[in-house]
């Protein structure tokens, strides 16, 4: 029989280590205030929520891990800290579905996306900013940069939805 772990996330870059952590309750157990988490048991699932940021899940020959990632994490480094904990030449994610264009203000957020990653994902039109995380005419080379190009991996397997 499985347990469920789910988070109760918080846009953050916090990953917990569930392996010490694990309660004998057979129901659902919440972690709190975490964004990634991470174990070694196999029979434990993880679970995460979307909504519009972006869930993905990391496997290698010893660990499974899940994360939550929406532009505060990707900026902060959530995937850095979920990849800390897995054997770089061996690691492999699973990317799930998520909001991959929309409005942006020119705010903090806008600030830190162009400190980080300069205009290239930005679209000005209309008197509006929309920031693209796929490039319509590069999908997989410009998707695969974001999410990847400030790890220290080596080589990153990776399968797309």
């Amino acid at each position: 029989m499985y347990k469920l772990i789910v988070m109760k996330q918080i846009h953050s870059t916090n990953v917990v280590i569930m392996d010490a952590n694990i309660t004998e309750d057979p129901d659902i157990q919440w972690v709190q205030n975490a964004d990634g988490l991470i174990t070694e048991k196999k029979n434990i699932a993880l679970g995460a929520y979307g909504a519009d940021c972006c869930i993905i899940a990391f496997w290698d020959e010893k660990n499974i891990g899940i994360c939550h990632a929406g532009w505060r994490g990707f900026l902060n480094g959530i995937l850095e800290q979920m990849l800390k904990h897995f054997e770089t030449e061996k690691v492999a994610c699973h990317i799930g579905p998520f909001l991959h264009s929309f409005e942006i203000q020119r705010d903090s957020c806008y600030e830190s996306i162009v400190q980080k990653y300069g205009n290239k994902y930005f679209e000005y039109t209309s008197g509006k900013i929309i920031f693209h995380f796929k490039s319509r005419k590069q999908f997989l080379k410009n998707y695969k940069e974001f999410l990847f190009q400030l790890t220290t991996v080596p080589r990153l397997n990776t399968v797309l939805l």
